[in-house]
């Protein structure tokens, strides 16, 4: 009987261990999920920066920004909660003052890119359009129906440029 005792103290100790693990990918999948907030704001800037009053696209930036800092803390408080009621078996869990230096070094980027973003709104001017979007004068000039060459003054043997000389002459002449 003390056999199965020792047994089941083991997967105890296992199932503990497992724990502390998951509790490392939950915060890290915590921690991603507020990085996918910070994502949504630089994305929202990107696409309603030009909207006038600017303060709406600041809002709504600055509103994800708020969520990735609240989940940075949250993750934090949750995996602090959970290694105080485990103990550390085979498996050596993360301390306690690198999940809050990760959070607060998480919670400081965010602020850095918000203050980028509140500085950065005001003065988004739209990209240039693409070069096949532009309107362009006409590099050459329209020849006259006069200036022409006449289909009558090329040697028979050129094969296609009767035709050409006959496409360029409707193109440039039927107005």
């Amino acid at each position: 009987m003390p056999e199965r005792n020792d047994d089941s103290k083991t997967r105890t100790k296992w199932a503990e261990d497992r724990t502390i693990l998951a509790n490392e990918r939950t915060f890290s999948s915590w921690m991603g999920m507020g990085l996918g907030a910070v994502g949504v704001a630089i994305g929202l800037k990107a696409v309603f920066g030009a909207t006038e009053p600017t303060w709406v696209a600041k809002l709504a930036a600055t509103s994800f920004l708020v969520i990735a800092v609240v989940v940075f803390w949250m993750a934090h408080n949750q995996a602090c909660k959970t290694l105080e009621r485990l103990r550390d078996n085979d498996a050596e869990a993360m301390p306690v003052r690198n999940y809050r230096l990760l959070s607060t070094a998480m919670t400081v980027a965010t602020l850095a890119v918000g203050g980028v973003l509140w500085s950065l709104c005001g003065r988004f001017t739209p990209p240039p359009a693409p070069h096949s979007l532009r309107p362009q004068a006409n590099p050459l000039p329209e020849p006259s129906c006069q200036t022409l060459p006449c289909t009558k003054s090329l040697p028979a043997n050129t094969g296609q440029r009767p035709l050409l000389t006959l496409w360029v002459r409707t193109r440039w002449c039927a107005r």
